[in-house]
This record gives C-alpha cells, sequence and structure tokens, in this order.
C-alpha cells in the first residue's frame, strides 16, 4: 500500500503521525533490490535517535499472490541482515504489516516461521502455526488462496 506521507486528509497515515511533534529524519537512503525496498531512516527525537530499517514488499497486491520465489528472496534478505545487525538485540524484532494487518502479514509470518522450523528441526507444521496466529487475531490468512501459497512457497523452499 503506498501513502501519500504529504497528503493530510489520508485519515490511515495522518491519525498516527500527527501527534508526533517534534520527530525529525536526519537522513533517509534507500535501495531497490528486484520486487522490494530497503529503506534506512534515521529518527530523531530530542537527544534520541533511532535507525529504521524498512523493507517494503511491493509486488504482492491485497487480490492476487505473487511468485513464490519473490518471497523467498524477501525473506532471505530480510533474514540476512537481520542477522548481520544483531537487530533483535537493538530493537526487537521486525514488525510484519499489510494494509489490513491481516492476510498478507499472516501468510508471510506463516512462512517464515515454517522455513525457520524446516532449516532447525527438519518439519513443518502449516496448519498448528496458522491456528496459532488466529488465536491471536482474526482473518489471519484469510482466504484458501493464501494458505495454498503457503505450502507452494515451502515447496520451493526445500
Amino acid at each position: 500500500m503506498n501513502i501519500d506521507f504529504q497528503n493530510k486528509d489520508n485519515k490511515d497515515f495522518y491519525c498516527l503521525w500527527s501527534k508526533i511533534t517534534t520527530l525529525s529524519v536526519v537522513y533517509f537512503t534507500q535501495t531497490i533490490p528486484f520486487l522490494f525496498q530497503v529503506r534506512k531512516i534515521l529518527l530523531k527525537h530530542g537527544e534520541r535517535e533511532r535507525e529504521i530499517f524498512q523493507y517494503h514488499y511491493d509486488d504482492w497486491p491485497a487480490v492476487s499472490l505473487p511468485h513464490p520465489n519473490s518471497i523467498i528472496q524477501f525473506r532471505r534478505r530480510l533474514r540476512d541482515d537481520l542477522a548481520t545487525r544483531n537487530r533483535w538485540a537493538d530493537v526487537g524484532p521486525p514488525v510484519i504489516h499489510c494494509s489490513d494487518g491481516g492476510g498478507r502479514s499472516s501468510t508471510f509470518l506463516a512462512i517464515d516461521i515454517n522455513l525457520r522450523l524446516a532449516d532447525t528441526k527438519k518439519l513443518v507444521d502449516v496448519f498448528g502455526t496458522v491456528r496459532a496466529l488466529r488465536d491471536q487475531r482474526v482473518g489471519m490468512v484469510g482466504n484458501p488462496d493464501q494458505y495454498r501459497f503457503i505450502y507452494d512457497v515451502i515447496e520451493d523452499y526445500l
């Protein structure tokens, strides 16, 4: 989802950011590998600074599915960068979010969880993973196509 950051009429965006009055962007860089973008942003609030890395996968429309290999490449880049930067120790785990916060986000989470299971324990549990996600929030993995897509990605990965 693209948001016009300058458009105050965009309620989805403006209600979140309008409450922060003293936040400044110190620098902003962007790289654009195939099918996704990586942005590095340094935010400053008073004397505190925080470096934010945003991984924006922009080839997954709400009404269709991307190619499984492109999701594998995106996940590999995200995981490699997290391991290199040790980001979890500094700022916590990544935040995964799509426009509605349910279907595509949870599909990616289910893929990531199962690929980590496959790598570390040599097993996958798509049903159990999706059930656990749905226990935490309604609407996770929103339709049968997304559910099948999880299996397609895992199959291509393995």
